[in-house]
């Protein structure tokens, strides 16, 4: 089984894309799952190239529960 393991989201500022569509995209791979990690928010404004603010937390928790939808309907 082939996972992947280490991938951002665009909260980050590094990345592109939803987390649907990746796991989209993994699932045309043949991949057995994904793993979205993220740099924990801050307000301090440290990192803030990579990091999300505390403000953004409740948009990207709506983000997940969308992927999470889209995955019960794909299996």
């Amino acid at each position: 089984m082939l996972y992947e393991m280490h991938m951002h989201r665009p909260f980050g500022k590094h990345a592109r894309g939803e987390p649907g569509e990746y796991a989209a995209f993994a699932e045309r791979r043949g991949l057995a799952g994904i793993v979205v990690t993220w740099h924990n928010p801050r307000n301090d404004g440290r990192s803030s190239n990579v990091r999300m603010s505390l403000a953004q937390f409740d948009q990207y928790e709506a983000m997940v529960e969308n992927a999470l939808d889209i995955l019960s309907c794909v299996g």
